[in-house]
């Protein structure tokens, strides 16, 4: 280390100059402690900058996750199967109406409404209405139809997002009627966990 007063070089662990005797530790301690405090100072950058990558990263995994579907259902009403024959003088047949409420992991807290009619024995239309934080009271057009010999065309209008329409196209499931198909198959994997996509 070299002396600030005359240049002299002195060796490391040094307290005094051998040249001309000037303190050596009172020199080097404004640098040492200047050194100690730009150290703790990078070192409180570095953790924080750790903490903010990793709470960044942690918010982009939850959001980027896959969603579980888990619905927890309440049946406010019961099921409705009406006697009443389809007709040409009465419209088309309620076949079942209910309501549920619930929350998932899609959704949050909503309440699902719905009524289903048998327009024809081979087609379903389903009035329903979906509420929830982000919406309030959307109303969805849904059919069942068996138009092909073992398939069923789905579609909604509009899907629970207010956006655009969904269409899919399934098996009968191994049901023969549109009926047995609605009752044994749709109603329970869709209308039950809430609104139809």
């Amino acid at each position: 280390m070299f002396c600030k007063k005359c240049g002299y070089e002195n060796d490391d662990d040094a307290l005094y100059c051998e040249n001309c005797g000037t303190n050596l530790s009172s020199i080097n301690s404004p640098s040492s402690s200047g050194r100690r405090k730009t150290n703790k100072i990078l070192m409180v950058a570095v953790v924080v900058l750790i903490l903010g990558i990793s709470v960044i990263a942690g918010m982009m995994l939850i959001s980027k996750a896959p969603v579980v579907n888990n619905t927890n259902v309440t049946n406010e009403n019961q099921n409705i199967q009406s006697a009443t024959q389809n007709t040409s003088n009465n419209g088309p047949e309620i076949i079942d109406s209910n309501s549920i409420t619930g929350n998932s992991e899609i959704y949050g807290n909503f309440k699902f409404e719905w009524k289903t009619y048998k327009n024809t024995e081979y087609n379903l239309v389903i009035y329903s209405t979906f509420s929830n934080e982000v919406q309030n009271n959307l109303k969805q057009t849904g059919t069942l139809s068996m138009n092909e010999p073992g398939s069923v065309l789905i579609t909604v209008d509009p899907k629970a997002s207010g956006r655009s329409n969904w269409a899919s196209t399934t098996s009968q499931q191994g049901y023969s009627t549109i009926e047995d198909f609605y009752w044994g198959y749709f109603r329970n994997q869709y209308l039950m966990k809430g609104p139809i996509h």
